[in-house]
């Protein structure tokens, strides 16, 4: 069997970018109410049916959606001496300082999540007798998702949440009676 497939036919694919730098702000805000930090942040996440890839008379469905994302802002001032600009601090450090510098000065945030939503197999013989047992009445659901996130205040901060669920859903084809 020859397996051929779009990437269109099987995922969406989403990408965002922002970046925002120093002093950015609308033309009638004030400087103060401007940005003090440079902040950039990334994000990719895709819905995809894996269940694609498996044979169609198979009836397998897999939605799964993943992303990730980052975000990181540096600050104009160094927290540890807020009368300094950051970029000077960094100016007379060495590669291993700048990198201690930059690791306790910067609002750093990393988040990631992968999800398999109602996987179930999809009943092929619409004509089939329906049964109490059958696979197909069954669906099955997960989710987990990290986040790690660091700043001046927090040295790490680290929260990972998983979920899953079985689900059951049995309806049989109704008789109506009439008497009469």
């Amino acid at each position: 069997a020859r397996m051929s497939a779009k990437l269109a036919d099987f995922a969406d694919v989403n990408v965002s970018g922002t970046k925002a730098t120093i002093g950015f702000g609308s033309i009638d805000s004030k400087v103060s109410d401007r940005n003090r930090a440079e902040t950039m942040a990334f994000d990719i996440s895709s819905n995809m049916e894996l269940g694609k890839f498996l044979p169609q008379k198979s009836g397998v469905k897999i939605p799964m959606f993943v992303s990730y994302s980052k975000q990181v802002a540096t600050p104009q001032f160094d927290p540890r001496t807020p009368d300094i600009e950051l970029s000077k601090a960094l100016d007379n450090a060495t590669k291993q300082q700048k990198d201690e510098i930059l690791n306790f000065a910067q609002d750093y945030t990393t988040r990631s999540s992968l999800a398999f939503t109602n996987v179930r197999k999809d009943r092929i013989k619409e004509d089939a007798k329906v049964r109490l047992w059958d696979i197909e009445n069954f669906n099955v659901s997960y989710a987990q998702s990290k986040l790690s996130h660091r700043d001046f205040i927090n040295e790490t901060t680290i929260q990972n949440t998983y979920k899953a669920s079985l689900a059951y859903n049995y309806s049989y084809n109704s008789k109506s009676y009439q008497p009469f």
